[in-house]
């Protein structure tokens, strides 16, 4: 019984971390409907309490009337897990805040041009999902590999480096672009757009 129990848990891994690499290559099955990021963080608030740290404070902010886009929920909530629970690692041990906003704004070519999605997106209006923490920030030797397949900050055997390529190709699939601005000491911010 014991070793059906494994079998079964290295099956249930095995189907999970397949699902993750179809995210990735953005070969995954998703349904696209206009839904709003706020209605998706909030339905999410419970889960994401009990994924954090014990010794962080999650903090909402959401834009009222925050127009809706076109995405996929169940690929936003993947998305939204996997920064809400590295903004919980970057913190550690120190008792700080995690800050999850949304909003609306207006992005020109300029803007667009220095993040990490460009992809010739058009100038316009989008909406934006940030997770910001106060957490230990980064390097920009571990920003600029950031999103690469397998890179982890992580002891070995703690992570697969494959969160935020997730990430990355959910956001290529969704026409969306991400910025990071990080700070050795002082924090993270994630940004996710989406255009109207």
């Amino acid at each position: 019984e014991r070793h059906i129990d494994e079998s079964l848990k290295g099956t249930l891994r095995a189907a999970e971390l397949t699902q993750q690499m179809l995210a990735y290559s953005g070969k995954g099955p998703f349904v696209i409907q206009p839904l709003s990021l706020s209605a998706v963080v909030e339905d999410m608030g419970r889960l994401l309490e009990v994924s954090i740290s014990k010794k962080c404070t999650l903090r909402y902010d959401f834009a009222p009337d925050l127009p809706n886009c076109d995405a996929d929920a169940t690929q936003m909530r993947q998305v939204i897990m996997n920064l809400i629970i590295n903004a919980s690692e970057a913190i550690g041990d120190h008792g700080c805040a995690i800050t999850v906003s949304t909003g609306e704004m207006h992005c020109d070519r300029d803007y667009l041009s220095g993040t990490y999605l460009d992809e010739q997106l058009p100038e316009g209006r989008y909406v934006y999902l940030e997770v910001a923490d106060s957490g230990c920030g980064m390097s920009e030797e571990t920003q600029s590999k950031l999103f690469d397949p397998f890179f982890t900050t992580k002891p070995v055997g703690e992570g697969t480096g494959l969160g935020l390529s997730i990430v990355m190709g959910i956001l290529r699939d969704h026409n969306a672009e991400v910025e990071v601005e990080s700070e050795e000491g002082v924090g993270t911010e994630f940004i996710i757009r989406f255009p109207l």
